[in-house]
């Protein structure tokens, strides 16, 4: 997917009357001049001309006070709002401006922000003990079950209720966390982007010194087939459910289709036939949109199933779509399919013949890991490993182990009436370790009779595949 718009801003230079150096970035290599007109320069439209580099983005390096700026890009004299900034405030015509706010000393305390020193990280906790920074660039402290030890050169320093810690990382976009108290919990940057498999993002630009915002939105495709339609429309969660305000086009013959700029996120939506509600949708659709990372892996799932004349694969990865994903009958009664995976945890089931249950006693789940960028496979058995856990009183409980590098927060467990927990994990031949994380505390399987050493005085369960 192409990134239509991306705005960059760059806060941490701080000049003599508090005056803060940022950097606005505009990604479209088909523009032939991109100027930036905003509250700072009286709304010029040929004042503030951005310079396109080698890569079609185009930039431009604003000095600016602390306060609150509406702008736009004025792109080859078409004045365009910045999508990709959740700011807004109506500009008067019937549109929006986009909204920057440049924020004085105050607004650094639990900001991340880059110097010419190196890019610095900062995080706001009074409670913590001890936080380390952990991320993609020093492979995550080489954790053991979520658990640090050492690593003071990833130590942050308190000052007052903020830590901070000034790192010299290569241009690059990074996952990252903060570890609390060597490993009771890990939090993400509550200022950062979102990565889209609950790690923070950060961008470091070609530019020493520069800090950037990643790609926020994704470009997404909604389609439907709607017979004898004069007009179509779509509403959900990303507009407010506005009956009006996206307007699908006729592409052939009963065919309407629409793309939209959407953040990550779970949406419920509709298709609207001339005004009715009911008539494409039994209920309301739903879908989730992830960010692209460019890490994203060939994985390949394989099931066993008798008789079958056809089987598909539909889960979390493509909308829990039924016909998308046909797997390929590789001999007897086994059937597989390679795709390519983004890193992340999917829900998904084999559908034998159009049934959803032959295969499947529940939704299965298989996690991607960004930090090994290891192929995962799937186990060739049809009904894959139910664990549960019972514990009434828990608000979320998460299994982590080394088929999931230990990872605390990857393996959420869904809680029935009963208070039992479960998941259900494909999982090849082996022998894994692995332990519960309640309420952020690491407990053992209490019903697993098979354990070992965990290294800090407990033990893991053990679970054996065959």
């Amino acid at each position: 997917m192409l990134k239509k718009l991306l705005i960059i801003i760059f806060i941490g230079i701080l000049f003599p009357g508090f005056i803060f150096a940022l950097t606005l970035q505009y990604n479209n290599p088909q523009a032939k001049k991109v100027y930036v007109a905003g509250d700072w320069n009286n709304w010029s439209p040929d004042a503030d001309l951005m310079t396109k580099n080698s890569q079609g983005l185009w930039e431009i390096d604003l000095d600016l006070m602390p306060g609150e700026y509406q702008y736009k890009f004025v792109v080859d004299g078409e004045w365009k709002q910045d999508p990709s900034n959740p700011l807004s405030a109506d500009d008067g015509f019937g549109g929006k401006n986009s909204v920057l706010k440049v924020e004085g000393s105050d607004s650094k305390e639990s900001r991340s922000a880059v110097s010419t020193s190196g890019t610095t990280f900062r995080f706001k906790d009074a409670e913590a003990k001890t936080v380390h920074l952990a991320g993609e660039f020093n492979n995550w402290l080489d954790n053991e079950q979520g658990r640090v030890r050492g690593k003071e050169e990833w130590l942050m320093k308190k000052e007052g209720d903020v830590w901070t810690i000034t790192v010299d990382l290569r241009p690059g976009t990074y996952k990252y966390k903060y570890v609390i108290n060597g490993g009771e919990t890990w939090k993400k940057d509550p200022n950062a982007p979102d990565s889209g498999d609950d790690n923070s993002l950060v961008t470091v630009g070609e530019k020493k010194g520069t800090i950037s915002t990643p790609q926020t939105t994704k470009k997404t495709l909604f389609e439907v087939k709607a017979s004898n339609a004069t007009k179509v429309t779509l509403a959900g969660e990303f507009n407010n459910w506005n009956m009006n305000e996206i307007v699908m086009e006729n592409v052939e013959d009963d065919v309407w289709r629409k793309e939209l700029e959407l953040k990550p996120g779970t949406y419920e939506y509709k298709f609207i036939q001339d005004g009715d509600w009911d008539i494409l949708n039994k209920s309301n659709r739903k879908i989730t949109v992830k960010l692209e990372t460019g890490t994203s892996e060939k994985t390949v799932f394989e099931v066993k199933a008798p008789g079958a004349k056809k089987v598909t694969l539909a889960g979390e990865f493509n909308d829990w779509n039924t016909d998308e994903l046909v797997l390929e009958n590789v001999g007897g009664d086994m059937w597989r399919i390679e795709i390519e995976l983004e890193p992340g945890t999917y829900k998904y089931k084999f559908l034998q013949d159009g049934d959803w249950d032959i295969l499947n006693k529940d939704d299965r789940r298989i996690t991607i890991s960004a930090q090994t960028q290891t192929q995962t496979k799937t186990t060739p058995a049809a009904k894959g490993i139910t664990i549960t856990y019972n514990n009434p009183i828990a608000d979320k409980v998460y299994i982590a182990g080394e088929f999931n590098n230990w990872d605390p927060l990857n393996g959420e467990m869904t809680q029935d009436a009963d208070g039992n927990w479960s998941i259900v994990l494909d999982l090849p031949q082996g022998k894994y370790q692995y332990k519960f994380v309640v309420d952020g505390k690491w407990i053992q399987d209490p019903k697993c009779s098979e354990s070992v050493d965990d290294g800090f005085g407990g033990k893991n369960s053990v679970i054996i595949i065959e």
